[in-house]
Order: C-alpha cells, then structure tokens, then sequence
C-alpha cells in the first residue's frame, strides 16, 4: 500500500550524458544498440528543470550517471553540488577513464565521497574485450588511484556475462590491492536492442556459483560484497545470500531515471518514456507509473507467490527480451523451488531494560499520505515509514527517555514497548542514548 500512494520517487538516477568512450557489450543504455548513436548530452535547461522537481519531491538519494558522465563535466559538477547543498545524497557512477586529479579534488571539495566504477576481470585483455576498447584496462585502475588518493571510496560493479564468470574471485582480490571498498557481481541483463544477447547470458546454475563467489568473498575475505540488480528469490532458494534477498526491483515503485534529454523512465534498462521533465512535472509523470506499483504486469504465478512482496518477480525487462512479453516469468525464475525458499531473518537489536533511546536527528524526512518517510543520512535510499501520531509522540520527549517512559507515555505493555523501540533504533528513527 506504501508504495501505491508515494508522492514520489524516493532515490533517481540522472543521466547526465548518453555518451559513453567505452562500448561495452552489455550496456544496458538502450540507445547504444541502435543504428545511429544519438550524442545527446544534458544542457543548463534540463538540468535546472530536474534539479527544481527533484528539491520540491525531497527525494532522499540521487545517482550521477551516464553515458559516462566525464563527458559533461559542466553538468556533472554543477549537479552533484547543487543536489548535496540541498541535502540530496549524492552518488556518482563512472567507468573513471577520463578523471583527472583535479576533478576528483573538486568532486571530494563540493562534498562527494565515493565514486562507483565498473571493472570486468583481472586480465586486461579480457577487460578490454568486455569494454569494447583498447586501455580500458589500464585507464579505469589509473582513475581508481586517481580516485582514492583524493580521499573519495572506490565501489566496483562487476557485470557478469559468459566471458568473464569464472574471474569473480581474483577479480575482486586483486581490486582489493588498489584499495577498493566495496564489491558487487551482478548478471548482465540483456540490453532491449541488442541481438542474440544470449550468448553472453549465464546459466542459472553460474548465477548460484556468483552468489556462491560472493558470499566466500564475505565471508573468508571479509569484503562487502553484493548485487545491484534483482534476482527471483525462486532462482537461488537459499536465504544464506542475504545480500540478495535485500535486492526486489524498484522500477516505477521507489525509483526512476531521468535521461540526458529530460526523457523519464522507470528503469535505466528500459526504453519506455513516461514522459519529459522539461515539458511535465515529476510528479505528474510518476502518477502515470502507478500499474508498476499495484504490479499488475507481474506473471499470474507470481502474483500468487507468498513471496512476491520481498522477491516482486524478478527483472521484467529480461522477461520481456527473452519470451517477448513483460508479464512472462523472469529467465532465471525457477517456481517449483517456491516451496524450499528459506529467508534468513534479518539481525534483530536487542535492547535492555535500561537502555535509553532517543530520536535520531541525523535524518531526512519527506511527508507521505501515510506517514512519514524517515531515512538516514547515512543510508538515505532505503526509509522506514511511521505513523504521524507515532512520530509526534516520539518527538514529544526532550532528549532521551527510558522504554519504560515510553511504555508509560504510549499507553503500551512493556513487551510491546520494548519491541516497537528494537525496531525503531533497527530503522534508524531512535539511537541508543547513555545519557538522558
């Protein structure tokens, strides 16, 4: 119901230029696998229009992507800066071949602090191969120094086709080396335009091998690590691959992307045009995204699942690429391991009896229909929402009180006070306080 009645998008990915100095084989940006590459880069117009809807939404976390976005250096700055003073976080997804010393200093100055890059195997040839051009290789590893010895944390998407399935492990180990923070390995999804992308797809059973990767990476490497895409819960069963099970798709429901002309999809993998920012508002056009919330284009099987509010079906651009409808299963959907799926549940916080907690100030909140959306500084693009009547009484206490004055004061059985409270400091909406 949260996510039917949303005023809005709560993160947004801005594409900034659709232009790109690499040619990767699974870009994922339809344009590039059409006859005639369209070169549009975004101007002071569009830009002044997305940057306006997107303050008056008080939308939680934007992505600066592309294209590769070092080819509008003018907008690329001027965006990031403008939506952190506003306090928007900030995210910035590059390959980084083109960063120089001193825009990764002036992207750290303005308030950036981290950069996502894409890195496809430790071999340079492969790599190369994988992105479509000689020194690919060696120009990313250049920028991830560039990147790193100015202070900003380096986070690596590593696409997963058929080429490079077996290279997760030393790939991720030998990123380690140049200081690399975080890891995600994510299949590829076929491109809407592209031809026979099949053959670089992997099998289902090299997607439980990635997560498997991950996971030994997690745990004997102690990296974080995980996927940026979402997969069937039905593919992989096992709730072990926690990082995973966090992921269901977003598209139309908690987030968009915005294109370089202004155009608005739901998804960066979709051609689908909802509408303009420059000729319509944000919000107008987010209504027209609405069946994406109520997941009326979900397969019939799907829409039955128990799980279909965690799993929410799986990728219906790859349904769609390969069985030619965006209501068919998703390719890697397996619905008779449906009955064996077996969800960890998430670490739950313990509090004690004398335990003070207080409301969390480092937030960001927006005003929805039913409540309102509390997200962390920290963590903005996942929020939890309360209640206004819940709010106002946590905001009637000064400073930190006990679960007992809560219990009091909410009119509510100790038992009952002390777990809402564990799942408000879990949400981040209350800290754990020693001083009262």
């Amino acid at each position: 119901m949260l996510y039917q009645t949303l005023s809005g998008p709560i993160t947004c990915q801005v594409e900034v230029d659709d232009r790109c100095n690499n040619n990767c084989i699974h870009c994922y940006n339809h344009w590039r696998h059409e006859d005639s590459h369209r070169g549009i880069k975004m101007n002071k117009k569009v830009l002044r229009k997305v940057i306006d809807d997107l303050i008056r939404l008080k939308i939680f976390q934007v992505t600066i992507t592309g294209g590769e976005p070092f080819l509008n250096r003018e907008i690329l700055f001027e965006s990031i800066s403008e939506l952190i003073s506003n306090n928007i976080a900030c995210a910035l997804n590059s390959n980084l071949t083109l960063i120089k010393k001193g825009d990764a200093k002036k992207l750290y100055d303005i308030g950036l602090r981290g950069v996502m890059t894409s890195f496809f195997s430790f071999e340079e040839e492969k790599h190369d191969q994988i992105a479509g051009r000689k020194g690919a290789y060696r120009d990313t590893l250049k920028g991830i120094s560039i990147v790193r010895d100015c202070g900003l944390k380096v986070a690596v998407s590593m696409v997963i086709t058929k080429m490079n399935e077996m290279d997760i492990v030393e790939t991720a180990n030998f990123l380690e080396n140049y200081g690399v923070s975080q890891f995600f390995a994510t299949k590829a999804s076929p491109p809407v335009n592209s031809v026979d992308f099949q053959k670089y797809m992997i099998s289902g059973d090299s997607l439980i091998r990635t997560l498997d990767d991950l996971l030994y990476l997690e745990k004997e490497k102690k990296m974080e690590v995980g996927i940026l895409e979402c997969y069937p819960l039905c593919a992989y069963k096992n709730g072990r691959y926690h990082f995973a099970t966090r992921r269901s798709c977003s598209a139309g429901i908690t987030t968009c992307t915005i294109g370089a002309d202004g155009g608005v999809r739901a998804c960066s993998h979709s051609d689908i045009i909802f509408g303009n920012i420059v000729k319509e508002s944000l919000v107008d056009i987010w209504k027209k995204m609405r069946p994406l919330r109520k997941k009326t284009i979900l397969p019939s099987i799907c829409k039955k699942c128990e799980y279909v509010q965690d799993c929410t079906g799986g990728c219906r651009i790859d349904a769609k690429y390969c069985f030619g409808r965006k209501d068919a299963l998703d390719p890697y959907a397996i619905p008779s391991n449906v009955n064996d799926i077996s969800l960890n549940k998430d670490q739950e916080i313990i509090m004690e009896s004398n335990d003070l907690v207080a409301l969390n100030k480092k937030v960001v909140l927006r005003e929805e229909e039913d409540g309102i959306l509390i997200g962390r500084i920290n963590n903005p693009g996942e929020p939890a929402l309360i209640t206004y009547d819940t709010y106002e009484l946590l905001s009637s206490f000064p400073g930190a009180f006990s679960i007992a004055d809560f219990a009091k004061k909410a009119e509510l059985v100790y038992a009952d006070a002390i777990e809402l409270c564990s799942m408000f400091v879990k949400d981040g909406i209350l800290n754990v306080s020693k001083e009262k």
